[in-house]
């Protein structure tokens, strides 16, 4: 306030610049980006995304251990069905 009266601004002008400019730097403190807060909100970002993630593969891995469990039985099947005799014949 005094650099502005210095060259001859009077006080209530003065006092009104001091005030506006202590809420603009107020305003802009309260919202300015740190780089805490940015790492902050970056590290729950990829949080939520890596728990997407982890869903997403958790249901693939359901998926293919069942399609897994199907080719075990369709292996099964054709051992018995093929093999078998084939290994029947040989023997005699």
């Amino acid at each position: 306030m005094r650099t502005v009266r210095r060259p001859g601004v009077p006080e209530p002008q003065a006092d009104a610049q001091a005030e506006l400019m202590a809420e603009a730097f107020g305003f802009y403190a309260e919202n300015i980006l740190t780089g805490d807060h940015f790492t902050e909100v970056l590290n729950a970002r990829f949080g939520e995304f890596g728990a997407q993630m982890d869903a997403r593969f958790a249901e693939q891995d359901a998926k293919f251990e069942k399609t897994m469990s199907l080719h075990t039985w369709m292996l099964g099947i054709l051992v018995v069905a093929i093999v078998v005799p084939q290994v029947q014949a040989w023997i005699g």
